[in-house]
């Protein structure tokens, strides 16, 4: 699917509504997460099941979706700026 729901999992949170498009670059997924969770960019790591994302890339490339998927649960490790209030 051009547009998929993500439940984002940052330790005890999670973060439902997240919308990933195919043509959605990684550095944009992790501004996104950044605006959510207070964690930069260079500090996130991002996995599924399957295992890590690249840093770089498109989502639709990056993503080995299922056949009639349609939704994703991902991982964000990282530790926040403290300076930065959560949302």
């Amino acid at each position: 699917p051009d547009d998929l729901p993500a439940v984002v999992k940052w330790g005890k949170q999670r973060f439902t509504g997240v919308r990933l498009r195919g043509g959605m670059p990684v550095a944009e997924l992790k501004r996104a997460l950044q605006a959510l969770s207070g964690v930069p960019p260079e500090r996130q790591k991002l996995r599924r099941m399957e295992g890590s994302f690249p840093d770089s890339g498109v989502l639709g490339e990056v993503l080995a979706l299922k056949p009639g998927q349609t939704a994703l649960t991902i991982m964000l490790v990282g530790a926040a700026d403290e300076a930065q209030p959560l949302q």
